[in-house]
């Protein structure tokens, strides 16, 4: 897994996001938390889930990139 700024939140919720330790998400692992948080309409989540849904089913977010 690339470098983690320790406790942070971002680290913190890659982590929580990344259950089985691959060290990447995928799309579809972040949008369905947002779906499930009911936030998924959120005008200030639009960017992010027109960035993420452009992305193919199988491309990796590195931590790098989720942060």
């Amino acid at each position: 897994m690339e470098r983690q700024d320790g406790d942070s939140l971002p680290a913190r919720t890659f982590r929580a996001l990344d259950t089985h330790n691959k060290g990447y998400l995928v799309k579809n692992e972040i949008l369905s938390m947002i779906d499930v948080s009911g936030v998924y309409t959120h005008q200030s989540l639009a960017d992010l889930i027109r960035t993420l849904e452009a992305k193919g089913d199988e491309d990796q977010i590195t931590y790098q990139e989720f942060y």
